[in-house]
This record gives C-alpha cells, structure tokens and sequence, in this order.
C-alpha cells in the first residue's frame, strides 16, 4: 500500500493519550485512599490512652491498661482480670475514650 499515510510518532501518542490519563487518574486515587487511611490510623493510634475501650481486628473488646511503644495490654475481662497483650496496629476502633 503505498499511498496509505504513515503514522507519525505524534499521532501516535494522541491515540493513547486518553488511555495514559486514564492511568494517571487511577493510580492518584489509589493512593490518595491510602494515604486517608493511612492518616485515619496514626491519628487513632495517637489518641489512644489508658482505660478506653477498643475492639481489636479480630473482634476482641477491651479495655486498655498500659500502652507501649509498639504494644497495647488490654483488660479483657475485669471480674477475672484476664489480660492480653496485642500489637498497636492490630487496634481498629475506640469504642469508648476515656
């Protein structure tokens, strides 16, 4: 085919112009949410202090007694005074701040 146009570079890129933004938008959005949640996180756990109530990721409700660099020792049953002691990132909610 010889009278057929050839592609130009410029041309080219045009066409995937609109698939490379669509890209670009992605990934910002994607990261934008974790950074939220990101943020969400550190600010729970700066807020935390002793004796509130928690919920860890598998479900367990406490209450905080001492709190850690990297550790939390929760209360979980005061009659029995039994006490776990759980990784500061496994918190996932402050039921109830002291």
């Amino acid at each position: 085919m010889e009278g057929a146009p050839q592609a130009t570079g410029l041309q080219t890129l045009t066409q995937f112009l609109p698939l490379i933004v669509i890209v670009i938008v992605m990934f910002y959005m994607m990261n934008a949410s974790s950074r939220k949640e990101k943020k969400k996180k550190e600010e729970l756990m700066n807020n935390l202090k002793k004796n509130d109530r928690i919920q860890t990721i598998g479900g367990i409700i406490g209450t905080v007694e001492e709190i850690l660099p990297t550790e939390v020792k929760i209360t979980i049953d005061p009659q029995t005074k039994t006490t776990m002691t759980f990784a500061k990132s496994s918190i996932s909610n402050i039921l109830a701040a002291s």
